[in-house]
C-alpha cells in the first residue's frame, strides 16, 4: 500500500492579501485603470467590485431569518414549511376561459393566479357603459355573479390564492366576490391572496385617478373593514410597483416609491380609524424583478428592512412589520424579436424572487409581448417555477443568498439609498404632491435616459435585439382575439342580465356600514355598474397627473426591425450594406466581424466582400452588389492610402452610396470626410442613431 501522506489544512497556507491580488491583476490589464475595466456601475450609481471580502460586510447586521428587519426572510423556517406559492399572471378576456385556465393549470402544480380586470370592468362599468373597444382588451371583463362564479368555477379555494389588480373596482368586486360564493354555499373565508386596492399607482400609470381620491380611500378603508368579516385571508391593499418599473425606475427609486405609497395610505385610512396594524395587516407588495439579478436579490431584501422601518415608526406591531412580498417577471426587458430568449431572461428573473425571499412568484409567459399566450408557453413559465422547487430545491435552504459580503453590502447600500429617495418624496408632501408636480415622473425620466443611451452605445446588451440578432427567425404564432367579436357578446349578456335591486346613494355610511348594504344590493342581483353607482364617485373631482411613459427597453430597435422588414416585403430584398474588406483576412477580419454585427441591429443584409488588393477592385465589388451602404473594412494604418481614393471613386460613380469607414483614426476624419466618407463604425458610436440614419439613406420606409 502507498504511504498515506499528510495534507495541509487551509489554515497551514499563506493568505494572499487583497494588495496581492490587486497587483496580479494590475499586470494582467497592462495600464488599462481598474476602475474603468474591472469595476461596473449599476443605474443605482453603485460600483459593484470584481471581488468582495470580509471588509465588506463589516458594519452589517446579520439578523436572523424572521426576525426584525427581516432581511433573511419574513418567516424563520423561510419556504422550508410549503415552499412559495407558484402564481401565474392570465390575461384572458372571457371569465369562462379564465377560470378554465386556471383549473386546468391548478392541476399541474399552480398554486395561485394573477390577473387584470379590462378597462370598463376596472373603472366599475358594465360592458353596456364603457367604450367597447376597450372591452378585454387588458383583462378580464366581470360585471356580475355569474362572471365571478365562471371563474372560480372548478377552482380549489382550499389549495389555490388569487391576486387581483381591480384598477379602480376594488370596493365592487370585493362585494360581487362574497356573494358569489354565498350563492353557491363556499365559505368567503377560504378566499386567500390579494385584491390589490392601489389607487396611486393606478394614477400614476394612467394620469388620471378617475375619480376623487378621497372616495377611493374611503372604499379602501371599507374593504379593510369587511375583510376582518367576511375574508380574514384575503388582503385587500396592493402597493403595486410594477408601474413605475415598467416606466424605467431604478431599484431604489422602487424601493422608495413603495414606502412613499405605503405612507401615504397609512395616514389616509387612518382619518377612517384603521390603526396600523390594520392597515399592515392587509397589505401586500407587488414588486418586479429584472435582468439584474444581484439587484433583484438585493431589492426584495432591501424592501422587507424598509417596511419593517416604516411599520415600527408608526407603532405597529412586530408580527405586522413583516412584508409580503409578489414578486413577478416584468415587461419592460423583453422582446418580440428571439423571443425565445425571454424563457431565459424569466427563469433567471424567478430564481432572484425566489432567493430574495418572496411570498409569492408569478413568471410571465415567453411570448406575452406578441400576444395571447397559449398553453405551450403557459406550461413553460408554470414548469420554470415548479423546477427550481422540484429540481434545485429552492425551498430546501432558507435564505441562502445570506452572509454573501456581496449581497449583503447591496443590500445595505439600496436600503440606504432608497430610504434617502423616499425622504426627498416626504419632503415635496408625500406621493401625491410628487406625482402632481412631476418630481417622480422627472426623476424616472434621468433613469430612463441613461439606460436608452447604454443600450443605444450597445454596452447595456439586449440579445437577439441590439446584439447578435436572428435576422431569418419567423415569429411564433400567438392565440388571435376577436375583441370586436366579443365585445358584442359581453354587451348582449349585460343588456339581458336580470338586474333587481337598484342602484341608491350610499355616500353618507361610514365604511363598515357601506360594505354591508352594498353587500345587500349584490346578493339581490345588481351588478358592478349598478353597484358603482351607489359610491358617489365624482368623476369631477378626479387628479390629474402627468402619466408615466410605459415602455419596453428593445422597442427602438424592434422598429428599426420592422421597418427593414416591412422594405423587404415591398421590394422582396432586405436593405444591403456592403463591406469593402481590403486586403487577407487578418487585415479586415476583426473590423468586418464587428461592422456586420454593429448593422444587422438594423434589420440590414452585409454582403461580405473578398479581400480586394486594391481600391479599384473595392469600387468595383461595391457598385456591382448594388448596395446603397458600403463599408470600408481594414487597418488603420492602410487607410491613408485606401479611404481617400474608395470615397472619391464610389462618390463619383453614385454621389447617393453612403459610405462608411470600420473604425475610427481621428488623425484623419476631417481629411476622409472630405473625401467622401459619411460615417464611422466604431466602439463609442451612438448605435440606434447610426441604424436610424442608414435606413433613411437607404431609403427604407418610415
Amino acid at each position: 500500500m502507498k504511504e498515506n501522506h499528510q495534507q495541509k489544512l487551509l489554515g497551514e497556507f499563506e493568505l494572499p492579501s487583497y494588495e496581492q491580488w490587486l497587483e496580479l491583476v494590475s499586470k494582467q490589464l497592462k495600464g488599462a485603470p481598474f476602475e474603468k475595466k474591472l469595476v461596473k456601475q449599476t443605474t443605482e450609481g453603485f460600483s459593484i467590485q470584481p471581488i468582495y471580502r470580509k471588509e465588506d460586510g463589516e458594519g452589517i447586521t446579520l439578523s436572523v431569518p424572521g426576525e426584525f428587519p427581516f432581511p433573511r426572510g419574513a418567516k424563520a423556517s423561510g419556504h422550508l414549511t410549503r415552499g412559495w406559492d407558484i402564481a401565474h399572471p392570465y390575461r384572458y378576456a372571457d371569465p369562462e376561459e379564465l377560470g378554465e385556465a386556471v383549473a386546468f393549470d391548478a392541476e399541474k402544480g399552480l398554486t395561485s393566479f394573477l390577473f387584470n380586470l379590462d378597462e370598463p370592468s376596472g373603472n366599475g362599468m358594465n360592458p353596456d357603459q364603457g367604450p367597447q373597444d376597450k372591452i378585454g382588451d387588458t383583462g378580464v371583463s366581470l360585471f356580475c355573479r355569474d362572471d365571478i362564479q365562471a371563474v372560480l368555477n372548478g377552482i380549489d379555494l382550499d389549495r389555490v390564492s388569487l391576486l387581483v389588480r381591480p384598477r379602480r373596482s376594488y370596493l365592487p368586486l370585493m362585494i360581487l366576490l362574497v356573494s358569489a360564493l354565498k350563492k353557491i354555499d363556499i365559505d368567503p373565508v377560504k378566499l386567500n391572496g390579494c385584491l390589490a386596492a392601489d389607487p396611486l399607482s393606478l394614477l400614476a400609470e394612467q394620469g388620471i385617478s378617475g375619480f376623487a381620491l378621497e372616495n377611493q380611500f374611503r372604499e379602501m378603508a371599507a374593504c379593510i373593514k369587511a375583510s376582518e368579516k367576511h375574508t380574514p385571508n384575503l388582503r385587500t391593499l396592493g402597493i403595486d410597483i410594477f408601474p413605475y418599473s415598467e416606466a424605467g425606475a431604478s431599484a431604489s427609486q422602487e424601493l422608495a416609491l413603495a414606502m412613499a405609497t405605503g405612507v401615504e395610505y397609512i395616514r389616509k385610512l387612518q382619518t377612517y380609524e384603521i390603526d396600523v396594524d390594520e392597515i399592515a395587516s392587509n397589505a401586500a407588495f407587488f414588486i418586479p424583478v429584472g435582468s439584474d439579478f444581484f439587484m433583484s436579490i438585493a431589492k426584495l431584501r432591501a424592501a422587507r428592512i424598509l417596511w419593517a422601518k416604516v411599520i415600527k415608526a408608526c407603532g405597529g406591531s412586530k408580527e405586522n412589520q413583516r412584508m409580503v412580498i409578489h414578486a413577478g417577471t416584468m415587461k419592460h426587458n423583453k422582446t418580440v424579436y428571439d423571443p425565445h430568449v425571454n424563457i431565459l431572461r424569466v427563469t433567471t428573473e424567478a430564481y432572484s424572487a425566489v432567493l430574495g425571499g418572496s411570498d409569492s412568484v408569478s413568471v410571465a409567459p415567453f411570448d406575452e409581448v406578441l400576444g395571447l399566450p397559449d398553453e405551450f408557453s403557459r406550461r413553460v413559465s408554470r414548469n420554470i417555477q415548479i423546477i427550481l422547487k422540484e429540481e434545485c430545491h429552492g425551498h430546501r435552504v432558507i435564505d441562502p443568498a445570506g452572509g454573501s459580503w456581496y449581497l449583503e453590502n447591496l443590500t445595505e447600500k439600496l436600503a440606504e439609498q432608497g430610504w434617502h429617495e423616499f425622504q426627498k418624496i416626504e419632503e415635496i408632501g408625500g406621493l401625491t404632491v410628487a406625482l402632481e408636480n412631476g418630481y417622480v415622473q422627472q426623476e424616472i425620466a434621468k433613469v430612463v435616459d441613461h439606460n436608452h443611451l447604454e443600450s443605444a452605445r450597445r454596452k447595456k446588451v439586449i440579445v437577439g435585439t441590439n446584439m447578435y440578432p436572428n435576422l431569418e427567425e419567423h415569429l411564433p404564432e400567438t392565440v388571435s382575439f376577436d375583441q370586436i367579436a366579443f365585445a358584442k357578446k359581453r354587451i348582449e349578456k349585460a343588456n339581458s342580465h336580470a338586474q333587481s335591486g337598484d342602484s341608491e346613494s350610499l355616500t353618507g355610511l361610514a365604511p363598515d356600514a357601506l360594505f354591508d348594504r352594498l353587500l345587500e344590493l349584490a346578493d339581490q342581483g345588481t351588478t358592478l355598474g349598478g353597484l358603482s353607482g351607489s359610491l358617489g364617485r365624482s368623476v369631477n373631482a378626479g387628479t390629474d397627473v402627468r402619466a408615466l411613459t410605459i415602455h419596453r427597453q428593445a422597442e427602438p430597435y424592434e422598429k428599426l426591425r420592422q421597418k427593414a422588414e416591412a422594405y423587404r416585403n415591398a421590394t422582396g430584398e432586405r436593405p444591403k450594406v456592403f463591406l469593402a474588406n481590403m486586403g487577407p483576412l487578418r487585415q479586415h477580419k476583426a473590423r468586418a466581424d464587428y461592422s456586420t454585427g454593429f448593422l444587422q441591429p438594423g434589420g440590414f443584409e452585409v454582403i461580405q466582400g473578398a479581400g480586394y488588393d486594391t481600391a479599384e477592385e473595392a469600387i468595383e465589388g461595391s457598385l456591382a452588389s448594388k448596395a446603397r451602404i458600403m463599408v470600408i473594412c481594414s487597418k488603420d494604418d492602410t487607410y491613408p492610402d485606401l479611404v481617400p481614393v474608395i470615397a472619391a471613386g464610389i462618390k463619383k460613380q453614385d454621389t447617393g452610396i453612403v459610405v462608411i469607414v470600420a473604425g475610427y483614426p481621428k488623425d484623419h476624419v476631417e481629411a476622409f470626410q472630405k473625401a467622401g466618407v459619411d460615417e464611422f463604425i466604431h466602439l463609442k458610436a451612438n448605435n440606434l442613431e447610426l441604424l436610424t440614419r442608414l435606413q433613411e439613406k437607404a431609403g427604407v420606409a418610415i
